[in-house]
């Protein structure tokens, strides 16, 4: 996955959840493995909350990103420190603050290819967590997209904020796709330009 269709599924998901947050509700428990996309690349949310999967500390999973892993308090691993603490006790305002909290913690994840506090033992992760403790992101990870990641851990930021900020990153890397096809002097040139290149030109400069 490109940083450009991670882009576009921070905003599909963003997007969904403004939708539920304008209507006066929320996510609630929000995970990557909630997040299915369709053939034609087309994200939706789901809810498995009712798959006994989630409590299953045995079960592995390969969800619609190719990433392997234990379900292992998998769930909890997304959230604030404010809803760890008291789960669905909090209102419904702190509760969309944890939906766009997790959106950020999916973002780093789709990034990475790596769950967070995933060496990380249950005690150790939910301790980090309740601390306000967060995966560090990695200097490597594209700058515009630890941004996103960045305005999520924010407690103030809104699914919408977060939903126009996605729309104007994927659109930078969609401007770079145009300019540098539109700057290659044919075709048959530009198969010659090895795709590991253009991904570490696009990593650091877009």
């Amino acid at each position: 996955m490109d940083n450009y269709q991670i882009a576009c599924n921070a905003h599909s998901i963003a997007s969904a959840l403004s939708h539920l947050h304008r209507h006066g509700t929320s996510y609630g428990l929000l995970s990557i493995h909630d997040i299915m996309v369709t053939k034609s690349g087309e994200v939706k949310l789901g809810s498995f909350s009712f798959n006994n999967t989630r409590t299953n500390l045995e079960t592995t999973v390969d969800n619609a990103f190719g990433l392997h892993r234990r379900l292992n308090f998998s769930t909890f691993r997304y959230c604030n420190a404010s809803f760890v603490g008291y789960n669905y006790s909090l209102n419904n305002s702190a509760r969309q603050q944890n939906d766009v909290h997790a959106l950020g913690e999916i973002i780093l994840e789709m990034c990475t290819k790596r769950m967070p506090f995933e060496k990380s033992s249950d005690d150790s992760m939910l301790t980090s967590i309740q601390a306000g403790e967060h995966e560090p992101i990695p200097s490597d990870c594209p700058p515009r997209l630890a941004s996103l990641v960045k305005l999520c851990r924010e407690p103030s930021t809104t699914a919408e904020q977060v939903e126009k900020m996605a729309e104007e990153v994927f659109s930078a890397y969609d401007r770079f796709d145009k300019a540098f096809a539109e700057a290659s002097p044919s075709p048959i040139e530009v198969q010659f330009i090895p795709q590991d290149l253009k991904s570490v030109i696009k990593r650091y400069l877009v």
